[in-house]
């Protein structure tokens, strides 16, 4: 009766004799020791010591078996009958023992390794009473629980997403940052002046950005909301849960790219100058367009090449993105400390496009110049 569902799956008849092959060897080969999501869980002595006697149990049986006799008299059968009765029943006692001691020591372990979704899920629930109580996205009380909430997923999520581990986690700022800003574009006065106010397009791509990390930080408040109706089906080993390591994913990688590409405020520049420049390529490139719409494999190819022939032009302002890129060919901080091959690299296309805009026909373009180069 104190198993879970799961355990009541795999003994579905309580008064049947379930000689499992995984219960026997944990029995035989006794390790008080079990590792689950990086934390270390020992099982009690009493377990121990039901151990001890299963291991005694299962001796004493093989030792009555080596020592039946081949050519056995009646008086012999009649008497190991009754001795086997006796070896067999002990057997049995000592397994059951040991089994009902095992398995829920299993499930409690089990449970704690769950604590970090049910500590998740409690948070949740509480972010969900306060928003019922607040219409204000912004103040303080919602913000306070937000972060504690994202401080459980943040637990919970070194545990699942095992390519999270050991990272620093600045998923909550990154979330506020992000609800101010789709707040904002929201707001009837965002749309007036936007034009002439936001030349580049900073504020759509912000808003792109903004909009991922909104949207993943919901999909893992709907996990968390629904994962209560089948929390004893949740694998133990959380890294084991396909949906619950999804979100996480996302989560993690939508906060990671909005900081990513919206601090510093230099790299969101040239983001937006990239933007700006792709849509002008898109509109006197018509197959570009089409592998935009599509999302054509091909563009994946073509894009880099279109990012260097955007830097490669005009080298000194987009040095911000092209490290982030490449940062392996940078020395030294400032974004125009070029390594020895990027610079080789800007010349050659430099003294090329020289040699293409003297060359009578073809008339290629006639690059700004660069006091380094």
């Amino acid at each position: 009766h104190d198993f879970t569902v799961n355990y009541r799956a795999l003994f579905p008849d309580i008064n049947a004799r379930h000689y499992r092959v995984d219960i026997f060897e944990a029995g035989m080969l006794w390790s008080g020791t079990r590792w689950v999501n990086g934390d270390r869980f020992d099982l009690t002595q009493e377990a121990f010591h039901a151990a001890e006697g299963l291991q005694c149990a299962w001796t004493a049986l093989g030792a009555w078996l080596s020592s039946w006799s081949l050519t056995p008299s009646k008086t012999q059968v009649a008497r190991a009958r009754a001795e086997l009765q006796d070896v067999l029943g002990a057997f049995d006692k000592a397994w059951v023992r040991f089994e009902q001691k095992y398995v829920v020591e299993l499930i409690d372990i089990e449970a704690k390794a769950r604590g970090l979704v049910t500590r998740a899920v409690e948070e949740e629930q509480k972010l969900q009473l306060l928003e019922a109580d607040s219409t204000d996205e912004g103040c303080e009380e919602l913000r306070e629980q937000r972060k504690v909430l994202l401080a459980a997923v943040s637990r919970l999520n070194s545990a699942a997403n095992l390519r999270w581990k050991g990272h620093h986690d600045r998923g909550a700022d990154v979330l506020e940052a992000a609800l101010a800003v789709v707040a904002h574009h929201n707001t009837p006065q965002s749309s007036s002046g936007a034009s002439g106010e936001d030349p580049r397009g900073e504020r759509n791509v912000r808003l792109v950005l903004a909009q991922g990390v909104v949207e993943a930080f919901a999909s893992v408040r709907e996990y968390l909301r629904e994962v209560p109706k089948w929390i004893d089906s949740v694998h133990p080993h959380l890294c084991n849960n396909t949906g619950l390591v999804a979100r996480m994913t996302a989560w993690t990688e939508s906060w990671e790219l909005s900081a990513r590409y919206t601090e510093p405020a230099e790299l969101l520049q040239a983001m937006c100058r990239l933007v700006q420049k792709l849509h002008e390529a898109r509109r006197v490139m018509p197959a570009l367009a089409s592998m935009c719409d599509d999302c054509d494999v091909e563009l994946f190819l073509v894009l880099p090449r279109l990012v260097w022939l955007w830097f490669l032009t005009e080298p000194s302002g987009h040095g911000a993105l092209i490290r982030r890129l490449v940062p392996h060919h940078f020395i030294g901080e400032g974004d125009a400390a070029f390594g020895r091959q990027l610079l080789e690299f800007v010349v050659r296309f430099r003294r090329v496009s020289a040699a293409l805009a003297e060359a009578p026909g073809i008339g290629g373009p006639v690059l700004p110049p660069d006091s380094r180069l």
